[in-house]
């Protein structure tokens, strides 16, 4: 499935999970990756379970992002 482009962003992670996009923040800010966070005009602090959070960066970045992320699509913390 091809990453989802808004606003000139690339979504290369969505999840409901907070856990996983806390983690995802902190692997991008490791690697110096700007990002952007959609949460479809929620703050993180009201998200659900059903709500989604989308994790955009540059095109420049997408691959590497991407890349970066690629493990945290498979991990399932609530297990």
């Amino acid at each position: 499935m091809a990453p989802k482009k808004s606003n000139g962003l690339i979504t290369i992670l969505a999840t409901s999970n907070t856990a996983i996009a806390e983690v995802a923040k902190s692997m991008l800010e490791e690697a110096s990756i700007e990002y952007s966070l959609d949460t479809d005009g929620h703050t993180e602090s009201q998200l659900t379970g059903n709500a989604i959070l989308r994790i955009q960066v540059g095109q420049t970045d997408a691959v590497k992002g991407k890349m970066l992320l690629a493990d945290l699509e498979e991990i399932n913390f609530e297990e």
